[in-house]
């Protein structure tokens, strides 16, 4: 089946990332920008496995890794979250770790 829009689509991403040690978690550092909607995979930085699957006027289907698929219409928003682990002790704990978190937005030209 194939995508069916009759003008491009554009979501407004807030992603951020903070890094957590032993002695304390950092600050969130964030970004915005928009983007225009196409199929294929995301590539905001601790997200890689985000994917686009599906387009349409009024839903956009995405898929992260072996998770369900998640849809977005116009006017709504979407958020992921994830963490990556860094070095760990001898013992087994992680003593570090980068935390991320992607929000997009399907802004419509009432919003």
């Amino acid at each position: 089946m194939a995508d069916i829009t009759l003008q491009p689509i554009f979501l407004h991403a807030v992603w951020g990332t903070r890094h957590c040690s032993v002695s304390g978690d950092g600050e969130w550092k964030h970004e915005e920008k928009d983007i225009e909607v196409k199929l294929g995979k995301l590539y905001f930085m601790g997200f890689y496995d985000i994917e686009i699957t599906h387009i349409e006027s009024d839903c956009i289907t995405f898929v992260q890794g072996k998770d369900p698929s998640r849809t977005l219409a116009p006017g709504e928003w979407i958020h992921f979250s994830a963490e990556i682990e860094g070095r760990e002790w001898s013992d087994g704990c992680v003593y570090d770790s980068d935390d991320y978190s992607l929000t997009l937005t399907w802004r419509t030209s009432n919003s």
